[in-house]
């Protein structure tokens, strides 16, 4: 099953609200998924959850005519107060082996600009998923399935925070941390639970939010790159990993041979520099 939180098409964006889950990464994430099934789609079931029903129609043909797999659509806005009982019902009636949890909304701007965006970020980043893990724990108990996993996609911004992204990078540690913790608690009921810690990925959003991106293209992965590297991993033993090898690099470095403080004000850096390319 994979959860998004697909920005309408056409929507002007707003300067202090980018929702991060791209229709390229989620296209990538179901191919993925679809590809690590032993290559065989026949039969495999893919359960797709966003807010848009127009993108959700419009990838089920994709996925449908490309791979001859079943695809379910289930409309659920995240930041609504259905989440709960939606999960619930999904996972009542689907046997489902393996949840991506791709829904996030990033919050770009000074902390005190726009409270209103900072809790929608806090509720799809945090509550929406902890609801959605708890109810598929819950409904794992009444399945006979002996293996199954839980991929929750975070952020590099998880491990160092920056300055106009800190309810953001707030929320992704949470997510690092919960996958951490789950993954530990559940390996014994045979879910395999692992956190993602992608850094900037090579979506459309990413570079309508980016005016220069040279300085860190040598970063840059693909949606499938990224897609492939976390589905790889997932049940190998680690509940947190970060995908690329700059990436792999960084997070070495600044978790184990530098200060935290390092990393935040760096990637506090760019941002702020990027935030005055676009005011001119």
């Amino acid at each position: 099953m994979v959860i998004e939180h697909l920005r309408a098409r056409g929507k002007r964006k707003d300067d202090m609200q980018e929702e991060m889950a791209d229709l390229k990464m989620f296209k990538a994430i179901s191919e993925q998924v679809r590809t690590h099934s032993s290559g065989h789609s026949n039969g495999l079931e893919v359960v797709t959850v966003a807010r848009r029903e127009a993108e959700l129609e419009e990838r089920k043909r994709e996925l449908v005519n490309k791979h001859q797999c079943n695809v379910s659509t289930v409309v659920l806005d995240l930041n609504g107060d259905d989440v709960t009982t939606t999960m619930q019902s999904i996972f009542e009636q689907h046997s489902i082996g393996l949840v991506v949890y791709n829904a996030a909304v990033f919050g770009l701007g000074e902390f005190t600009s726009s409270l209103e965006q900072q809790l929608m970020g806090v509720k799809v980043n945090v509550e929406s998923l902890t609801r959605t893990a708890h109810a598929y724990a819950t409904a794992t108990k009444t399945q006979t399935r002996q293996s199954s996993g839980f991929l929750i996609m975070s952020s590099t911004l998880g491990d160092t925070g920056a300055s106009h992204v800190a309810t953001y990078g707030a929320t992704k540690a949470y997510d690092i941390v919960l996958a951490q913790s789950l993954g530990s608690e559940w390996k014994s009921k045979g879910i395999d639970v692992l956190a993602c810690v992608a850094g900037p990925i090579a979506t459309p959003n990413f570079y309508r939010s980016n005016n220069d991106t040279s300085h860190i293209e040598f970063m840059l992965q693909t949606p499938h790159q990224v897609a492939d590297e976390c589905l790889h991993a997932l049940g190998q033993g680690k509940y947190a990993i970060a995908t690329g090898s700059i990436q792999k690099a960084f997070r070495f470095i600044t978790k184990r041979l530098l200060p935290t403080t390092f990393a935040t004000d760096a990637f506090s850096g760019m941002i702020e520099q990027n935030l005055k390319e676009k005011e001119n």
